[in-house]
């Protein structure tokens, strides 16, 4: 897809402009915008209904309509832009159709918040991106769940009860709970000087619905420090309940994470974000600015031992030149310059190092980035038989020269 050039912008400027004023002058811009709604409305389309979700909650308007033929014209734009630009109307848009102009100027360029918005949400672009939760009705017995996000100064602060928006299943003995979250990161984000240590418990960052993302990795038990993925506790959304019923993601998947299903053939959306403020991407992603291929993302961990124990431990990172392969992170450099994190299915997930300058929260630390730093392994007599022990004269799995010097002396 090349980008169309600036004459062409300018061109498809006067064009929108004339056509939405004309309109406006004969009826109001609120009388215009119904018209071409009225005039779009056709497919019922799942993947065109999908697309229309995805602008108009980017937009502060959940229900919008189109034809199917230009929600396909409309899929081609760039996500990132369509979010985080908006100037100048998304004239840059790719397109001389002049519906798809009409609706994009009359939705960005016209877009008067509701009586519900605030002004946090439409002068903040980043909170504009966390949907209203709805409740679901297998969860009756559980609060609603919340979520809110706004600006303060440099900082995007998220709030959130930790309740799923869809259906909770108990797969740990902890009863699920809310709690009283909050997540302060930087609007600007700043990348550290070398890759910084994850917290090995903890939050590392969060989805747009509130929920947070843990490690890839288990606490002291069921299974010490174990990928949680790998052992299948872990529900259809990747997530458990902690010891204070605190629900809590290991990995991620786009849906859940953001009430919107993925798109065939888009570039995936801003799932979430780190606590440094980079933010996650869904796992599909353009190779190029002009989006003429898209690919799924591709951790750079391979599994060389047993991650039932351990989990940093059974992992190894090799660094790639293939452009599909996440740097050690699990993230990369897109193609506009700036830098994300990309969910992948297979370890770590959603995280594997901070990218950028980070207040870590309270907890241990010690977990990826290529340095596993695990803690250290539990003298012989406090374990039980058969487990991992410092003190057995055998230096495998979890025991390393770092954590175990006396079996694996350096």
């Amino acid at each position: 897809m090349n980008r169309t050039s600036k004459a062409a912008r300018h061109g498809m400027l006067g064009a929108a402009v004339g056509l939405a004023l004309l309109l406006i002058g004969m009826t109001g811009w609120r009388s215009a915008l119904d018209q071409a709604r009225r005039r779009l409305r056709a497919s019922a389309d799942v993947l065109t209904r999908t697309l229309l979700a995805r602008i108009g909650r980017e937009l502060g308007r959940p229900r919008l309509y189109l034809s199917e033929a230009s929600a396909s014209l409309i899929s081609t734009l760039s996500w990132a832009d369509l979010v985080a630009q908006r100037a100048p109307c998304f004239l840059a848009s790719p397109t001389h159709n002049p519906e798809v102009l009409l609706l994009l100027f009359l939705l960005a360029c016209t877009n008067t918040p509701k009586s519900s918005d605030t002004a946090d949400t439409s002068s903040c672009p980043k909170a504009a991106l966390f949907p209203e939760l709805t409740a679901n009705a297998a969860n009756a017995a559980y609060p609603d769940p919340e979520v809110t996000a706004k600006c303060d100064g440099t900082d995007l602060v998220v709030t959130s009860n930790g309740i799923p928006w869809y259906e909770f299943v108990a797969l740990t003995p902890n009863e699920l709970a809310a709690q009283t979250l909050e997540a302060r990161i930087p609007l600007e984000p700043v990348a550290a000087a070398e890759p910084i240590t994850l917290n090995l418990l903890g939050d590392v960052g969060f989805a747009l619905v509130g929920l947070p993302v843990y490690s890839p990795n288990e606490a002291a038990v069921p299974e010490p420090y174990g990928d949680p993925v790998y052992n299948e506790i872990v529900d259809a959304c990747y997530g458990h309940t902690g010891p204070e019923g605190d629900y809590h993601l290991h990995a991620m998947d786009v849906l859940c994470s953001t009430m919107v299903a993925p798109v065939s053939g888009a570039p995936s959306p801003i799932i979430g974000f780190a606590l440094d403020g980079y933010p996650i991407y869904g796992p599909d992603a353009c190779l190029d600015t002009d989006c003429t291929e898209i690919t799924t993302m591709q951790s750079g961990y391979a599994q060389t031992g047993d991650p039932t124990t351990y989990a940093w431990d059974a992992y190894s990172y090799t660094a790639s030149s293939d452009p599909t392969v996440l740097d050690v992170c699990n993230g990369r450099t897109e193609p506009d310059g700036t830098y994300g994190y990309h969910m992948t299915r297979t370890f770590p997930y959603v995280i594997g190092c901070y990218h950028g300058e980070v207040t870590l929260p309270d907890g241990d630390t010690g977990g990826g980035g290529g340095d596993t730093g695990m803690p250290p392994v539990e003298d012989c007599a406090d374990v039980e038989a058969g487990m991992p022990c410092c003190g057995d004269g055998v230096c495998n799995g979890p025991e390393t020269g770092d954590n175990c010097p006396a079996d694996c002396p350096t």
